[in-house]
């Protein structure tokens, strides 16, 4: 499966991007810079971009069968981050008819 990575600073996540690739998925991790997920893994598609920027996420979610986000306020200052991004995603899944949505919260 094509698999889309959204909120991938944490710990927990990169554990669960390393257990998608390790069993097969295309995983694509929206990050703010690439630079940071080079030594992950060689397999891994980094998307640059702003989780919170609309146009981000659907060029993000063009093609994907799954979205998994991961986001959390915490490092972004910014109460509405959460709402500003479920909304972002809600739009564009229903644009390019992505069915799966995951969310992880830790």
């Amino acid at each position: 499966m094509r698999i889309l990575v959204i909120g991938t600073a944490g710990r927990t996540v990169r554990n669960v991007m390393r257990s998608l690739l390790a069993n097969g998925h295309e995983v694509t991790a929206l990050a703010g810079t690439s630079g940071y997920w080079r030594d992950l893994d060689p397999r891994l598609h980094v998307a640059r971009g702003d989780a919170r920027d609309a146009r981000c996420i659907e060029r993000a979610v063009v093609n994907q069968d799954v979205v998994i986000s991961c986001v959390g306020a915490k490092g972004l200052a910014q109460p509405d981050v959460q709402d500003v991004v479920m909304r972002n995603l809600r739009a564009a899944m229903t644009k390019f008819g992505v069915k799966r949505l995951v969310k992880l919260l830790n």
